[in-house]
């Protein structure tokens, strides 16, 4: 019954916005519980951690912009930056109405021009620019799940840089980076310090180009403090220092996922 209606909602093209109403959002977190709590969390924590006075955010990696949607009740104006053509068009039907988040079909790279996203799954979450990653996820000997990851299809993608992206909207307040496997790209088009950066970091698959994000801010401010998120709870009390965090890094973290926040302390 379900398969039916949703087949019926898409030939009439409005299934995306019924699934993405808010009363069917509603709906979905009375049904599904965790959902909920994850939601719940997910807004607190970013509350916390930003406040509400923020006048730019950057969402790279929007996906369908559920962090979107959480960074428009903090800030005035938000950057959701996505290059799947279904996460595109779920970001528009869900914000067309909200001028103040503006919706950029590209991927972030180091360069302007364009490369190759592989899909496993229109508009998934593990589609990925990596090809690195692609390989790790799609191997069955070593797949990080239950099975291997296929990616059967690849498009070309037109991308944009870092750099480009705060000349032309301005200094973020935060940037929000989920990029699965694509964090160097990402990072190394950042040519000026940003208050407050967060990617992510798996591991060992890219232990080297995660400490080179962390080398990386550091060089372009040498006050940016570091902390990672881990399983919903902080691995440090507090932000520390570079040194601090690039010698747990290196010689203490065990861990094979968690999040980098970097944050300028001038």
């Amino acid at each position: 019954m379900k398969k039916t209606i949703k087949n019926i909602l898409k030939r009439l093209d409005i299934f995306y916005e019924v699934k993405f109403s808010p009363f069917t959002q509603w709906y979905l977190e009375q049904r599904n519980p965790s959902l909920k709590k994850q939601r719940a969390f997910d807004r607190q924590f970013f509350s916390e951690l930003l406040g509400t006075n923020n006048q730019l955010i950057f969402d790279i990696g929007a996906n369908q912009g559920h962090k979107t949607h959480i960074f428009r009740k903090l800030s005035k104006k938000v950057v959701s930056v996505d290059p799947d053509d279904t996460n595109f068009a779920i970001l528009n039907i869900r914000f067309k109405k909200n001028p103040d988040i503006t919706i950029i079909k590209k991927a972030v790279d180091a360069s302007n021009g364009e490369s190759v996203l592989y899909i496993t799954e229109e508009g998934s979450g593990l589609n990925t620019m990596s090809n690195k990653w692609k390989d790790a996820l799609s191997n069955t000997e070593e797949s990080r799940w239950e099975h291997a990851i296929e990616y059967n299809k690849k498009v070309t993608v037109n991308t944009i840089t870092m750099g480009d992206l705060i000349r032309a909207f301005g200094t973020p307040d935060f940037i929000k980076v989920d990029v699965e496997g694509f964090e160097k790209n990402v990072i190394s088009g950042i040519d000026t310090p940003v208050p407050l950066i967060s990617f992510e970091c798996n591991l060992p698959e890219f232990y080297s180009e995660s400490l080179w994000c962390v080398d990386h801010l550091h060089s372009l401010d040498n006050s940016y403090l570091f902390n990672a998120f881990d399983e919903k709870t902080w691995v440090f009390n507090d932000f520390i220092t570079y040194d601090q965090f690039r010698n747990w890094f290196v010689n203490e973290n065990q861990k094979r996922y968690f999040e980098i926040f970097a944050k300028r302390s001038k």
